[in-house]
């Protein structure tokens, strides 16, 4: 269990308070989604929705293999979509799937946590906050960047990347981005109903219920993350005096609460 001060609070109301105006600017159409940004068309994989300003950020974890993929859609000057292939990154893979453009890479998940170490020391981050782990051995993290309307400035890129630790989860993430009928769903846009719950809501959530009887339950979480182990992990705000208390529920593969803290 966390407590915060008077900053984050204000942040977080901030970000519960913009969320509609969010919503219109993420994707142009209907209505809110729980299934996410992309299409998938399979129920082993569930979306977990971040609070976010100016994208739509969140995961996807899927409980055959235990994969789980990091998701953002924004504009490029938020997002940075992969580059171009040159001389100095060749490894990257330019194509069309279906009709929409991508950028893929697959690397070393080792290389990519090492050069992420060393991209947050020359920023200042101190040694404690840096990932203490290169991540699974022999790991391999696939990075694409699908780009259905352009990269213009005003065109939105749908990022992601998956650190995988096996040739299952490997070819799992591979079939999310490139399966029949998977793709960018243009048509959708956050779910509006983040808010901030009451601590008798948030204790009432028994161990063993599915991610999706919890989010029914208590609406949009404001953070996700995968993990621990072949999990993960979403966490809910609730009111107390003086902070706000942010409670994070671990999932486990099967997509049901195993704990809270």
């Amino acid at each position: 269990m966390a407590q915060r001060g008077s900053l984050r609070d204000a942040s977080l109301a901030f970000r519960l308070g913009m969320v509609a105006v969010v919503s219109g600017a993420i994707a142009g159409a209907a209505v809110a989604s729980d299934e996410g940004p992309w299409r998938v068309g399979a129920p082993e994989w569930v979306f977990v929705q971040e609070e976010a300003i100016d994208s739509w950020p969140g995961i996807y974890h899927d409980s055959e293999s235990g994969a789980c993929i990091h998701f953002d859609v924004a504009f490029p000057f938020v997002v940075c979509p992969l580059p171009a292939p040159d001389a100095k990154d060749a490894d990257i893979e330019v194509g069309r799937s279906g009709v929409v453009p991508y950028r893929l890479k697959v690397s070393s998940t080792a290389a990519e946590v090492r050069k992420m170490r060393a991209d947050m020391k020359r920023l200042g981050v101190s040694d404690a906050a840096l990932p203490s782990s290169n991540g699974c051995p022999g790991g391999r993290r696939i990075s694409v960047a699908f780009m259905p309307e352009g990269l213009a400035q005003t065109s939105q890129v749908w990022n992601a990347h998956a650190d995988t630790c096996s040739d299952a989860q490997f070819q799992r993430v591979r079939e999310f981005f490139f399966g029949t009928g998977r793709g960018p769903a243009t048509d959708r846009r956050p779910a509006r109903d983040g808010r901030l719950l009451d601590k008798t809501e948030v204790e009432a959530v028994a161990v063993g219920t599915p991610y999706e009887e919890v989010r029914a339950k208590l609406g949009a979480p404001s953070w996700g993350e995968c993990g621990p182990g072949d999990g993960f992990t979403a966490e809910w705000t609730y009111k107390a005096r003086p902070h706000w208390i942010e409670r994070k529920f671990r999932f486990g593969r099967d997509h049901r609460l195993v704990a809270k803290r």
